[in-house]
């Protein structure tokens, strides 16, 4: 599981409630004696589990949608060492800059960056 992942996306929906026509969520389920953290479709039905809370799972194409109005820039960076590479998103207009070590955790990062600076999306 990637908690970093989750975390941005939870973050991204608790600040846009209203952003969640999306395939999958992640689901927190209570089972007796644990709470695991499961991916599914929103459209199967799971009578036998306890969900406790849903989260929209994102994904880069949704996300560069709800900004499209923007000028986005996402870019695949490599310092000297490869090991090291991640991503960059940004919108030069604005002087928002965001990095990560996938494209969508760029892009999750950028919209709660831009809703940081009072960006309306």
């Amino acid at each position: 599981m990637d908690n970093e992942l989750f975390d941005l996306c939870k973050e991204v929906y608790k600040r846009f409630p209203k952003w969640i026509d999306v395939e999958e969520s992640w689901h927190e389920v209570e089972y007796t004696d644990h709470v695991d953290l499961e991916v599914g479709r929103n459209d199967l039905p799971n009578t036998d589990l306890n969900f406790v809370t849903e989260t929209p799972l994102y994904t880069s194409d949704y996300l560069l949608n709800k900004i499209s109005t923007l000028a986005v820039h996402l870019e695949h960076m490599f310092p000297h060492d490869e090991s090291q590479a991640y991503w960059g998103s940004s919108i030069f207009s604005l002087d928002v800059y965001t990095y990560g070590e996938t494209p969508l955790k760029a892009l999750l990062k950028l919209v709660l960056a831009l809703d940081d600076a009072g960006i309306k999306l």
